[in-house]
């Protein structure tokens, strides 16, 4: 008996060991994945920042055959118009880097810009999605405006939309300039950065121009304070290019040229392209609605998209036609207008000939949760509230937050039909940290700097885990 009796406590006293060990080891195993760097640089990063900061143009001499590369066929439903897949090039077009700091004037020519101030709205703990959240508006020493400042700036919203709040899971910022004697600027490729990892954060949610200021509408998935990189690009100083409505009409400036391809009659609204073996193919649907309109297509190098032009389209007495639809790719444009080609006398091309990549140094963003203040690892980030609806917004939100710019997410062996998230979702006064752990429910979480991945795995059972637990103590 006394025999036995030792057996069995011998068992209970391996058995408590193994749940206690097990216990460390899951601990020791959770703690490991919960912790992510707000400074150290995510993969391919510091490459992609230092061609935004560079003014090297990166393209290829133009190809005096490039209209030979285009094919044009008539199917049933939609015109294609195929070409090979060229690789796009980062600065494809002469660009000056100016970087500046608040109160710095840009100045362009007989124009200037100068940073004025930033709005910033996000979910308090007490709100939730049924509201519109308020900006908090801070002029250019990030101090908070007062009634004769916010007088000026009664043209922009107050508030943002709970819609957009849905969509990005993160802050809304204004960067707001004020601009003087300025005529016929165009903006492009605006985009956010952290300053220490160089990763771009953020989406871009459009323009507002007024009288005396100019406004860039962004998301950005920034809690922390942490100093951030305002980057875009200005274009001015117009020279406009005229030349018939004929397909292989069109301009050639510098190392930038622009024909027109082809004319097509009849066609809708709709229009998209896909990928093909090594060719994309362009798509233009034809009019099924009877509502025609007439597509103008033309086919640029180096590239159509950002490509400093815009196009107008006159009637014989010099009226503008108005447009009706507009779909650009990495190569091609294409401009649609409700008139017959019959009515259209001359093309007008706007081409812009300067280019101004402004980077504007912020030491962070104001107006953010204070408890942010001194973050050293981003899983500690504190949120006051967000709502989330889906898988889609879910991933986004948990790579946003930890800085994975890239899309999709790496070695996804979570299976999310047993991970039994429900949705919509709410969380109010939570760190990241506790978020992730119901995003990795069922599983555990790593993240590879390197390769800029989020990587979700199966958890182990229990039995595994002891097994590991064994062959540690008894190799």
């Amino acid at each position: 008996m006394n025999k036995h009796k030792k057996i069995l406590i011998a068992c209970t006293i391996f058995i408590t060991l193994c749940l206690i060990g097990t216990l460390i080891y899951s601990a020791a195993n959770k703690s490991a994945f919960l912790y992510c760097s707000p400074d150290e640089p995510r993969g391919g990063n510091n490459e992609i920042w230092q061609l935004t900061i560079s003014s090297e143009k990166t393209s290829k001499p133009l190809d005096v055959n490039f209209l030979d590369h285009f094919m044009v066929n008539s199917e049933p439903e939609y015109f294609t118009i195929t070409h090979p897949s060229w690789e796009s090039s980062f600065n494809p077009f002469p660009v000056e880097v100016i970087e500046v700091t608040p109160g710095t004037s840009i100045e362009l020519e007989n124009s200037t810009l100068k940073f004025a101030g930033i709005g910033v709205a996000y979910y308090k703990a007490d709100q939730s999605i049924d509201t519109n959240a308020a900006y908090q508006f801070y002029d250019e020493k990030f101090q908070a405006m007062n009634d004769e400042q916010l007088n000026n700036f009664s043209i922009f919203n107050t508030f943002e939309s709970k819609d957009l709040f849905s969509m990005y899971l993160c802050p809304a910022v204004k960067f707001i300039f004020e601009q003087e004697n300025v005529k016929d600027l165009m903006f492009q490729n605006i985009q956010i950065y952290d300053s220490r990892t160089h990763t771009p954060i953020g989406w871009d949610t459009g323009i507002d121009k007024e009288v005396n200021y100019l406004k860039f509408n962004s998301h950005i998935p920034l809690w922390h304070k942490t100093p951030v990189d305002v980057v875009f690009d200005v274009l001015y100083d117009n020279v406009t290019h005229e030349f018939a409505p004929k397909a292989g009409e069109g301009f050639h400036i510098d190392n930038i040229e622009c024909r027109l391809l082809q004319i097509f009659e009849g066609v809708g609204f709709r229009s998209n392209y896909e990928t093909n073996d090594s060719n994309i193919v362009n798509k233009i649907y034809k009019d099924t609605e009877g509502n025609p309109l007439t597509c103008f297509f033309f086919v640029c190098q180096p590239e159509a998209h950002n490509m400093p032009v815009t196009f107008e389209f006159l009637d014989k007495d010099g009226n503008k036609l108005a447009l009706r639809s507009f779909f650009s790719t990495l190569f091609t444009t294409s401009v649609s207008i409700k008139e017959p080609i019959e009515k259209v006398a001359l093309i007008k091309a706007h081409y812009k000939t300067k280019r101004k990549r402004i980077i504007l140094h912020l030491p962070y963003i104001p107006g953010l949760p204070e408890q942010n203040n001194n973050i050293s690892d981003l899983y500690d980030v504190y949120i006051p509230y967000i709502y989330v609806k889906d898988n889609d917004r879910f991933n986004m939100f948990m790579r946003a937050s930890l800085q994975l710019n890239s899309s999709g997410i790496g070695n996804h062996t979570l299976n999310w039909e047993t991970n039994r998230i429900k949705y919509p979702i709410e969380f109010k006064n939570v760190k990241v940290g506790d978020i992730a752990k119901v995003y990795s429910k069922g599983g555990t979480l790593s993240i590879n700097f390197k390769d800029n991945e989020l990587i979700l795995q199966e958890s182990e059972p229990l039995t595994i885990k002891l097994r590991k637990l064994f062959n540690k103590i008894f190799p």
